[in-house]
């Protein structure tokens, strides 16, 4: 029984990501479309709101006006937090910086509740087709960040947070049942 006292017992890593499948599933996120669409998707958005807030507001109502100033700076954030998301998926590609750098909490994004929620969607009632084209890209831009929350969630969150993939449920069970047959 030599061989069971000099077997090292895995750690239990719930909180960390399974590193080589989180590794496989970063390098081919970084090098597929689906980077590039997001990047694309939100400079469309980011564009849309900048036009939409230099110009489209000012000839709106009064109200319509103070419901888009106080929806600005979230808007403003939602896209920062992104764009420094995308970022960092960009420096990883071209590997200028590390899987394991890329995963720390200063890359991570911000949880939207944090940032401040839009209530755009509350104010539904107003018919104007300019505040609805700004409501319409509000809405937008949060599922965009919806989006990337989970897709961020799923890279390098750890399993436990990833509960709703599949293959993740698959390796904490795998997992789970290596470390209950090791310990006996």
């Amino acid at each position: 029984m030599t061989f069971k006292k000099n077997k090292t017992v895995p750690v239990d890593r719930t909180s960390d990501t399974f590193r080589p499948q989180a590794e496989a599933r970063l390098v081919e996120f970084v090098n597929s479309e689906l980077l590039d669409n997001l990047v694309e998707e939100l400079l469309y958005l980011e564009s849309n709101l900048a036009v939409f807030l230099d110009k489209d507001y000012v000839t709106g109502e009064k109200n319509q006006k103070n419901i888009i100033l106080s929806q600005e700076n979230q808007c403003k954030e939602l896209v920062l937090q992104l764009k420094k998301w995308i970022k960092v998926q960009r420096l990883l590609k071209k590997k200028k910086i590390s899987s394991l750098d890329a995963c720390q909490p200063k890359h991570r994004l911000i949880n939207k509740a944090e940032l401040g929620e839009l209530t755009v969607s509350q104010f539904r009632n107003i018919n104007s087709p300019k505040f609805l084209r700004f409501a319409g890209l509000t809405e937008d831009l949060e599922n965009l960040y919806d989006k990337i929350t989970r897709l961020d969630r799923s890279l390098y969150g750890s399993i436990a947070a990833q509960k709703g993939n599949t293959v993740a449920d698959q390796v904490e069970r795998i997992r789970s049942a290596y470390i209950k047959k090791s310990a006996l």
